[in-house]
């Protein structure tokens, strides 16, 4: 029995030593070095949602745009605006660009309200008050207008009064107004006249005489093509200024009252 307990004994002993180094190494809790940090992750930030397109703006290849007892056509166009009525305005009788391409209008009832449009969801509202109605409108590079009523009148976005001086030289009336290529441009179709007209002192004078010129709202474009309604009969004719030559002729499906172009 005793030889037995002792063989016991040495094997405890043995089997106690054989598990090394590392059997006896300490459990070593990590420390960070001096003067160190542990790095800083950066926040989780959620995606911000893509806001719906809320713009206004007129896209290019809009085309030749003329409205109609509260109706907006488009034609030749591929910007996605459709025939469909304006909420907010029905009788537009003079349309321009902005500077930012939105579209604004004034009454062709003699009523002064300026109204900003939004083509994309068929509404438009008003955004100024001139003094009175204008016989005649468009809007300058920097986002004034110049009117037609007895005279050329300059005015703020919002419809208040710059300036107001007497409309002489080569005429005394206009049925159009355009600021084109950073000149002041009139039609008058009574005279077969298109002049330039200078902002500051009113004084016009001749730029070509074109037979069959629109009588109502013109547009220019920045190639000096003149678009417009000639005696209302529903056709929208392209007059190249620089020799007066008819470039094009579209038939409109219904009468219109105003018109604009974005190229």
């Amino acid at each position: 029995m005793k030889a037995i307990v002792g063989l016991l004994v040495v094997a405890v002993s043995l089997l106690s030593g054989c598990g090394g180094e590392d059997s006896a190494s300490p459990n070593i809790s990590p420390t960070l070095a001096p003067n160190s940090s542990l790095p800083t992750l950066p926040p989780v930030v959620s995606p911000t949602p893509t806001p719906a397109p809320t713009s206004k703006a007129l896209r290019p290849g809009t085309g030749l745009l003329v409205f109609n007892l509260g109706v907006l056509y488009a034609y030749g166009q591929t910007s996605g605006i459709l025939p469909n009525k304006m909420d907010g305005c029905s009788d537009i009788g003079y349309m321009d660009k902005r500077p930012d391409d939105v579209l604004i209008g004034i009454p062709g009832n003699g009523n002064p309200e300026i109204y900003e449009f939004d083509p994309f969801n068929n509404k438009c509202k008003v955004i100024g008050m001139m003094p009175k109605g204008m016989n005649a409108f468009t809007v300058a590079n920097d986002g004034t207008i110049y009117g037609y009523n007895s005279g050329l009148w300059h005015l703020n976005s919002d419809g208040s009064t710059i300036s107001y001086i007497p409309l002489t030289g080569e005429i005394d009336r206009v049925n159009g107004l355009e600021y084109a290529n950073g000149k002041l441009i009139g039609v008058s179709a009574a005279n077969n006249a298109v002049v330039e007209i200078d902002p500051k002192s009113g004084v016009s004078k001749l730029v070509k005489r074109i037979n069959d010129l629109p009588s109502n709202d013109i547009d220019i474009d920045e190639d000096g093509v003149l678009r417009g309604n000639y005696l209302a009969n529903n056709v929208i004719t392209a007059i190249r200024l620089s020799d007066g030559v008819v470039i094009e002729s579209i038939k409109a499906t219904s009468p219109y009252s105003a018109i604009a172009y974005k190229k």
